[in-house]
């Protein structure tokens, strides 16, 4: 006789959870379908639904859903189903869905991403107004992506909880190597909310008074086993710079200036603080050739992302109350292991570039793809 433990049962029910994610968000009809009878839930104030605002995430208003299968018709299976439902303006619904198809692109455990119109998203709004008195007044007229749920803690919380320091060795350098992984798709698309603190001066390069994001970056243990072991990693908002989505000039910050996306046919200003010597105060800095020109230096000094990366990590766990000293091992191994997962994911580009070539342009993707072309050529010519 086969007796089941209370871990076994929790490890059974999760993967059932992840099995119907798959299934309700591997295209966008199915989503669509997930998504109106969850309205519908919300509309009819089911108690079995939930719907609870997310203190996490840089951008948009995120919320956690779930509901339970059995009120789909037809599904055979009984389980909750968790859902995320971000509302945020349509450059960032388009941004963050084409970077995580990247993201998907290159084998790394990305959301899948299904946009919404402000029509729908609003249809969305009006049935959890009475769950939330707020939404209305922070959401109405914004479009919003859905996404499933991912049960995996962040990095932030791996630290807070121990587990972070408890991983085998062996585990430790997957770790690194997936985080290398995604710090060289992030410098490819401009993200520097994650690892990197980078900025568009090719001088500086890094934010120093900036730390890593641990909340954009998901792990998954394995379920069943007593002992820490490391299951799967997942990057969360993989979106390009937020200076490359702003529409309208910024002041100016420290000696670098953001404003090169300023409306059509606004009339220059005089800018206030230091300038460069070099730069007139009427010059708006080209912020995608800045962030180029730090990429083409990053990429040919690994050793100076590795420090910087090292450093960032530090500071977290310090923030996390943690005693530095037991960091000691994982922190060794960056160097070899986190620069390995760089140098995987940066021959994949060089050996096979077409996808990123390829990628369908669009008046909101328009800074992101320009961004990563630049990036790309760079890479061939410093090949």
């Amino acid at each position: 006789m086969t007796v089941l433990t209370n871990q076994s049962i929790l490890s059974s029910s999760l993967e059932l959870q992840k099995q119907l994610s798959e299934l309700y968000f591997e295209s966008s009809e199915k989503t669509r379908k997930l998504v109106d009878i969850f309205t519908r839930c919300l509309k009819e104030e089911d108690q079995t639904t939930t719907f609870h605002r997310s203190s996490e995430g840089s951008t948009g208003h995120t919320y956690l859903c779930s509901m339970p299968s059995y009120l789909i018709p037809e599904e055979k299976i009984t389980q909750s189903i968790g859902l995320v439902l971000k509302w945020q303006n349509s450059t960032l619904c388009a941004i963050e869905k084409l970077g995580a198809q990247i993201f998907q692109h290159f084998g790394l455990n990305a959301p899948k991403i299904h946009p919404f119109s402000e029509n729908e998203a609003k249809k969305i709004m009006d049935s959890a107004r009475k769950i939330d008195e707020k939404l209305g007044s922070m959401v109405n007229g914004l479009p919003l992506v859905a996404m499933p749920r991912i049960f995996a803690v962040s990095l932030t919380d791996i630290i807070k909880n121990g587990k972070l320091k408890q991983l085998s060795l062996q585990d430790q350098e997957l770790l690194l190597k997936k985080f290398g992984q995604i710090t060289l798709l992030d410098l490819l698309i401009g993200n520097n909310d994650r690892f990197i603190s980078f900025i568009p001066d090719a001088e500086k390069k890094f934010n120093e008074l900036s730390s890593l994001n641990g909340g954009n970056v998901l792990i998954e243990f394995e379920a069943e086993d007593s002992s820490i072991r490391l299951k799967d990693v997942y990057p969360i908002d993989n979106c390009t710079a937020i200076e490359l989505l702003e529409k309208k000039p910024i002041e100016e910050e420290e000696n670098y200036d953001f404003s090169l996306f300023s409306e059509e046919g606004e009339e220059e200003g005089e800018e206030e603080g230091p300038q460069f010597a070099s730069q007139p105060s009427s010059k708006k800095k080209d912020l995608i050739a800045e962030f180029n020109a730090v990429f083409r230096s990053l990429i040919q000094d690994q050793d100076t992302l590795c420090k910087h990366f090292e450093k960032n990590l530090k500071k977290e766990i310090l923030e996390c109350n943690e005693n530095i000293d037991d960091y000691r091992e994982i922190l060794s191994l960056i160097p070899v292991h986190y620069k390995a997962g760089m140098d995987q994911f940066l021959q994949k580009i060089r050996q096979n570039p077409s996808y990123l070539e390829k990628l369908e342009n669009s008046m909101d993707t328009k800074k992101m793809i320009e961004l990563i072309s630049r990036n790309l050529k760079a890479l061939k010519e410093l090949s």
